[in-house]
């Protein structure tokens, strides 16, 4: 048996087989006879509404016409019989041929300039399959209707045009633009469109695809019928459903308008100062038509056509053609239009690239699975071509092999979930994140570019690189994950159950299971080669119910996006080093005519902890709410460090009608019962730039713990969001004992109390046992104040015998607080203070080695000597079990470029263990 994701070799003609008729071309016969009309497509205009151009003779080039008996022999082919064509002769088909079992084509079959419909279970090309030319695009109406009954187990070749090694040329005559957007608002109930683009080739009684200008769920897209068309305005033969949006939006220095505004200037040019939300049209109407008959095998079972090119010696040129009921549901490799291994062999070896294959302004819709899927091919191009009604992703690179291919200037609408009993892979199912997708994209090294998904079940783009090859290229040596990535601009992710783009979760097994994973691109492909930068620029995502974009990436830069109307945060993920910049961003647009499908306030950047650099952005209409994560920067993933002086990178963003954010509360602060809540946030983030209140401030929760002793305002809205102090703040963070000696995973409890100087509590910081906690159980820092007097205890765990932990920003030599350390007082404490890079180093170390990087404490006779000493006494009050130092700065620390963590921290180490 052929595997499922190959058809197999055609056999012999079986005898068992009824009605089968191989056709004898006569060696003399030269062909002629009469030319006869034949139906047009359905849903196209009829033959005799419209002239016909004029047409070239039906046979030249030494072609036969195929309603010549002569041609035949004498008997011209009857229905049921199989045809082949043999290899050397030319057949023109000037008439329309009866229900054929199955046409081979070993030689070539060229369409006459007329009106004619093909009727095979099959068509297997291994010659050449000719319909019009590039020069001469062909005008007239030709249907292609494949027939084949299911088999099982399924082969490929029922309902299959195969090209194995031949050439497929189709140059149809289809509508410019293929799709355009609206130019005016379409209000419910009108049949009149007002379109971007002036119209050549629509006509009456083309379907058109309307997307939707909202959140997914709440419009879908509407596949409508023309009834005249001229120019930029369209007439609907039925009204349309719901509301559509056509209007430009433009940023100006009081919001949105619909009005531009010359005198708006962005932080840094170029910059993105529009919006479109306007709804996208496309034209599904083509001249070509390939289909499969609307019966019991397509209604029950999917059971559609599907287009197959296998061999690299196949040359394909597919332009102008509408693929309809297409795909074969739940079998792998039986898809409307499909390159199928045509780069590499079954070792994993380069056969080449598919130079000059293109499927351009094209059509595929009413797809049981899938829509344009290039599998272990790299070169082709995919251009100008529509998706609409797919069950599963649209437009699909299968292994993460597939590359040097163009996909630009494409349209996928409406995309779903097959039934779980037809769904090939998990991830085309709505998952975490994730679902059917407009473009699914397993490997970087392509051009995407000028594409628009929308209303889909999924993601508009699922950027998803996996660390090796899947399928039949897992003996392919790639590494996808750490590719360099190619061309990704100017694409737009709309109305999706999940985000509009996302590049994170990727496949791991045949079956489709996801997981996270970073993307790493590097100079040499491996994962310890030089990294390299990537961009993704010109994005546009917008009324998506997952937020803008998901991500998990080192070393991006998003240039110039556009985002607006998403639900929740538009930009969250995880990344290491990148920057986002020059983006307009919008909370709330002009466009709104139904309600997000949450009551999550919208915001606009998480944290990223900071990581990624968020500068010169234009942010608009993100107003804050209490109680909620809100406004431009989220603050729930500030929970790695004490002290944050990350937002230091956040510089020249302009706020239009927007909060900077609110001030999300730690679990021991909100109010509610912890359910293992057991972790922290912050406790002080640098406001270098002034978002909440003067520059150079720290933006901190409004308790004694933290704002005792400093100069403080309050953050906007009083009352409600912190307040804003004078520094200096440190993070104390990063513990290790004896007891819970994980480097940096500690989670035993801790309990932190600020005391003035006579010892009285000003206020404590706890964070219970994060061994139980639901999740981050290792985040149990604090922050501690310049001139300020802390007590670290881990209750319910047992007196340290020794301690490591280290702390951020005290470097200068005016930095300094006062800190006790739970210690078991029935030893001798001694230990240092380090500014070196490894903390634990220095213990090794002779007395007088690096006095610059380690201050050795000696003992102090009380607690006053170590308050006024310079940072070099230990104090040991063993009744109370307690260590006392002082924690004061001056060592030479460890630098590196400029905002960098090695810059901003300075992280100094402290270390207290038994004499």
């Amino acid at each position: 048996m052929i595997p499922a994701d190959a058809p197999r070799q055609l056999s012999p003609v079986a005898a068992a087989r009824a009605a089968i008729f191989v056709a004898t071309l006569l060696l003399a016969s030269c062909g002629g006879g009469d030319e006869k009309s034949s139906g047009a497509p359905a849903g196209a205009p009829e033959s005799a509404s419209q002239p016909e151009p004029e047409r070239r003779p039906a046979v030249e080039d030494h072609a036969l016409a195929w309603s010549q008996p002569s041609t035949w022999g004498g008997q011209l082919p009857t229905a049921g019989v199989e045809v082949v064509i043999p290899a050397g002769k030319i057949i023109t088909l000037d008439t329309d041929t009866p229900p054929l079992a199955g046409l081979r084509i070993e030689g070539t079959l060229r369409f006459a300039r007329r009106n004619v419909a093909l009727t095979a279970g099959y068509i297997d090309v291994t010659g050449a399959l000719e319909i019009g030319t590039a020069d001469e695009p062909y005008t007239q109406q030709a249907v292609i209707t494949l027939t084949g009954a299911p088999r099982t187990p399924n082969d490929g070749v029922s309902r299959g045009l195969n090209v194995r090694g031949g050439r497929l040329e189709i140059h149809g005559a289809a509508p410019q633009p293929v799709w355009t957007r609206l130019a005016a608002h379409a209000t419910a109930g009108t049949t009149s469109l007002q379109l971007n683009d002036t119209t050549t080739g629509w006509r009456a009684g083309d379907r058109v695809a309307i997307a939707p200008t909202d959140f997914y769920g709440a419009t879908a897209t509407e596949r409508l019928t023309l009834s005249a068309a001229g120019g930029t305005q369209l007439t609907l033969s039925t009204p349309l459903a719901k509301f559509r949006w056509g209007r430009l939006q433009y940023v100006t220095d009081h919001g949105m308008s619909l009005t531009e505004d010359p005198s708006f200037v962005p932080p840094a040019s170029p910059a993105p100062t529009v919006l479109d939300e306007r709804a996208a049209v496309g034209n599904l109407s083509r001249n070509i038509v390939l289909q499969a008959p609307d019966d019991e095998a397509w209604r029950n079972s999917g059971f559609g056509v599907h287009v197959m090119i296998m061999n690299l010696a196949s040359k394909v040129v597919v332009d102008g053609v509408e693929i309809r009921r297409a795909g074969q549901a739940g079998v792998v490799g039986r898809y409307p239009f499909h390159w199928h291994m045509l780069s590499y062999d079954e070792q994993g070896q380069l056969r080449g690239d598919a130079a000059g294959h293109v499927i351009r302004n094209s059509s595929v819709w009413d797809s049981s699975q899938r829509c344009i899927v290039v599998h272990g091919t790299n070169g082709v191009q995919v251009l100008h071509n529509i998706c609409h009604d797919i069950a599963g992703h649209a437009f699909f690179l299968e292994d993460a092999v597939e590359r040097r291919n163009v996909f630009e200037g494409n349209l996928a609408l409406k995309m779903r979930a097959p039934p779980p009993e037809r769904r090939l892979q998990v991830h085309e199912g709505e998952i975490h994140e994730a679902g059917p997708s407009g473009f699914w994209l397993t490997n970087p090294d392509n051009i995407v570019r000028h594409n628009l998904a929308g209303d889909t079940a999924g993601n508009g783009f699922w950027l998803a690189f996996p660390p090796k090859p899947l399928g039949l290229s897992a003996r392919v040596p790639l590494r996808p994950d750490r590719m360099a990535h190619g061309v990704f601009e100017h694409n737009t992710g709309h109305s999706a159950r999940a985000s509009g783009i996302l590049l994170e979760h990727v496949p791991i097994d045949a079956a489709g299971n996801t997981v996270g994973n970073y993307y790493i691109p590097t100079a040499d492909g491996t994962d310890g080669g030089p990294r390299l930068k990537f961009t993704l620029k010109r994005i546009t995502s917008y009324k998506n119910n997952g937020g803008a974009y998901r991500n998990r990436a080192v070393n991006p830069q998003y240039v110039e996006w556009v985002t607006a109307d998403n639900v929740g945060t538009h930009f969250a993920g995880a990344v290491q080093v990148g920057e986002l910049t020059r983006a307009l961003v919008i909370g709330t647009s002009l466009n709104q005519q139904t309600l997000p499908p949450s009551d999550e306030p919208p915001v606009a950047f998480a944290s990223y902890h900071s990581a990624l650099d968020m500068h010169h952005n234009t942010v608009v209409s993100f107003p804050f709410v209490a109680g909620k994560s809100s406004g431009v920067f989220k603050t729930d993933d500030y929970y790695l460090m004490g002290v944050d002086k990350g937002p230091v990178r956040n510089a020249n963003n302009r706020l239009i009608q927007s909060s900077p954010g609110y001030r999300t509360l730690p679990p021991h602060m909100d109010g509610q019962p912890l359910n293992r809540r057991h972790w922290t946030f912050a406790g002080a983030l640098w406001d270098p730039h002034g978002y909440w209140g003067p520059k150079g401030n720290y933006w901190v929760y409004d308790v004694p713990f933290l704002t005792s002793g400093a100069q403080c305002a309050a953050a906007a809205p009083a009352g409600q969001n912190g307040r804003s102090c004078d520094g200096e703040y440190y993070g104390v963070q990063s513990y290790k004992t004896d007891f819970d000696p994980s480097d940096y995973s500690f989670t035993s409890p801790v309990e932190v109390t600020r005391q003035d100087a006579t010892g009285n509590t000003i206020g404590t910081w706890s964070v219970a046992d994060g061994t139980v906690s639901t999740m981050l159980g290792h985040m149990r820092h604090f922050a501690a104040r310049n001139g300020g007097r802390y007590v670290l205890r881990f209750p319910g765990r047992p007196l340290p015998r020794s301690i490591e932990l280290s702390i951020t920003n005290v470097y200068r030599s005016s930095d300094a607080f006062i800190l006790a350390v739970s210690f078991d007082g029935s030893l001798d404490a001694t230990g240092y203070l380090t500014s070196w890079h490894n903390r634990a180093e220095p213990k090794s170390w002779s007395p007088d080695t690096r006095p610059d990087h380690v201050r050795r404490f000696t003992p102090a006779n009380s607690y006053a000597e170590v308050l006024n000493g310079n940072g070099n006494l230990v104090w040991q009050d063993r009744a109370n079990h307690l260590v006392w130092v002082k924690v004061q700065g001056g060592l030479t620390p460890q630098t590196g470029p400029v905002n960098s963590d090695q810059d901003l921290y300075r992280t100094y180490g402290l270390l207290l263990y038994p004499r």
